[in-house]
């Protein structure tokens, strides 16, 4: 981690490839990578380990879901 800011060269070279909205959308994005990498530090996690749950049978009626696929026979 550093302990000072970010050169102004560095600055210069993304504002040219960057407007205004880009800058800010990437400096939130790169605000939100750096909070969950301080939380997997936090709770000793260890990278490469995740494993998703699986997912759960989509149940007609439930939210979003107004029909299953063709052939689904739930």
């Amino acid at each position: 981690m550093s302990d000072d800011h970010v050169p102004d060269a560095v600055y210069d070279d993304a504002r040219a490839q960057f407007n205004e909205k880009e800058l800010a959308d990437l400096t939130l994005a790169i605000a939100a990578i750096n909070a969950w990498n301080r939380l997997s530090i936090a709770a000793r996690l260890t990278p490469g380990t995740y494993q998703p749950a699986p997912a759960e049978p989509a149940v007609v009626g439930a939210p979003g879901v107004t029909a299953l696929a063709s052939g689904d026979a739930r």
